[in-house]
């Protein structure tokens, strides 16, 4: 087996890497787009692929983020990712070829330790790797995916009746779509910026800062792409959301309403637009991005109306290359919680 961590500068390097991504069924946060992404926020991205006889078996995006107490940590979002076709016995050598590694960035990045929040299950990680629990997962562990391979009168059909009662009234609202690839006009898109401030403190959960949104959009042009869809009545922007279209799924990434206007029903608007965007484009699966009936009950409600399947990751890992730090950190996380 064979380590190599690639050089994403190179178009043929990322073609090559996403083929692979998509014909594996990898997720978006593995993508070189999102590699680009993390990397516009003064991140380190180490693209690392695992062959054998010159045979690429797996890949996985690694991505590195300093701490305030120092150190750093690296993290692999939904990762790694196995050819489909590889043996149990290959898929193990390379999963070991894999952390010894991760054990060399780690020593040269300085790195406390590893968060791993697998997409599949992977094999056992060794004994000579200290590992527990992952503390705060980035990714969501359950989520929602709705089959965009029905039409859409069983998908209206096949809602709650509460959902689907909400979706029509929000029809005859007078709401506008108004959909932005790229470059969305100012004032629309500082509009979106501060319902989403205000979502937040409503609903008391973090956001992100404005230039992390505006990189995003920027970054994620082409494959993942992001788009930026609004709702609005009377010219003014009442809700809005961030679709991420990636590899026959598309993703439910941010969204925002506004509160004085919610009898206008804009995030039910938003849900059946999206979903009407995303399967007339040709994708199969709208994925909500996330339940959580302890932390976010409101929103799980929600999102369980439109009937999905619900779709839940293995436990996240975080592979520890210096103990003591981790208990420091441990300490830090309780403290700033």
């Amino acid at each position: 087996m064979k380590a190599r961590i690639l050089d994403f500068k190179k178009e043929s390097v990322t073609k090559e890497w996403d083929d692979f991504l998509i014909e594996n069924k990898g997720r978006f946060t593995q993508s070189s787009s999102w590699a680009r992404f993390e990397s516009s926020q003064n991140k380190k991205v180490f693209p690392l692929v695992i062959s054998k006889g010159g045979q690429r078996l797996m890949e996985a995006l690694l991505i590195t983020e300093v701490f305030p107490i120092g150190g750093t940590m690296l993290n692999l979002p939904y990762g790694p990712v196995f050819e489909r076709s590889t043996s149990l016995i290959d898929k193990d050598k390379a999963f070991n070829c894999f952390l010894n590694k991760i054990k060399e960035i780690a020593e040269n990045e300085k790195s406390i330790f590893l968060k791993a929040e697998f997409q599949r299950t992977t094999p056992k990680i060794p004994s000579q790797f200290k590992s527990g629990p992952s503390l705060q997962r980035r990714q969501p562990q359950k989520t929602i995916c709705v089959n965009l391979t029905k039409s859409k009168k069983e998908l209206l059909r096949s809602f709650h009746s509460q959902t689907r009662y909400e979706v029509r009234a929000a029809q005859r609202n007078d709401l506008k779509l108004v959909n932005y690839r790229k470059n969305p006009n100012k004032a629309d898109w500082q509009s979106f910026l501060n319902l989403l401030r205000k979502t937040a403190r409503r609903k008391k959960f973090t956001i992100y800062s404005d230039d992390h949104y505006k990189k995003m959009l920027s970054a994620l042009n082409n494959n993942p792409r992001l788009e930026l869809l609004l709702a609005k009545h009377e010219e003014k922007v009442v809700g809005g959301t961030m679709l991420l279209f990636f590899n026959q799924t598309a993703t439910y990434l941010h969204a925002a309403t506004d509160y004085k206007h919610r009898s206008l029903k804009t995030s039910y608007f938003l849900q059946w637009e999206q979903i009407k965007l995303a399967k007339e484009k040709g994708y199969k699966c709208l994925d909500l991005w996330g339940v959580n009936d302890k932390k976010w009950p409101g929103v799980s409600y929600f999102k369980k109306g439109f009937n999905g399947h619900l779709k839940e990751y293995p436990d996240g890992k975080n592979i520890i290359f210096k103990p003591f730090l981790y208990k420091l950190y441990k300490i830090y996380k309780k403290i700033i919680k």
